[in-house]
């Protein structure tokens, strides 16, 4: 994704939006989403 450092895995017809924290091996889920809304909620955040 551009300027966000985010990673996207999709599932089916659904997008989960996270970030990889490798220092302290986390991982953040940001969003779950339809892959057709998911970006758009990003940007409403």
């Amino acid at each position: 994704m551009k300027g966000i450092d985010l990673w996207s895995l999709r599932v089916g017809k659904y997008r989960v939006l996270f970030e990889i924290n490798k220092e302290k091996r986390e991982v953040f889920i940001v969003t779950i989403g339809h892959r057709k809304d998911v970006y758009h909620k990003l940007k409403e955040k």
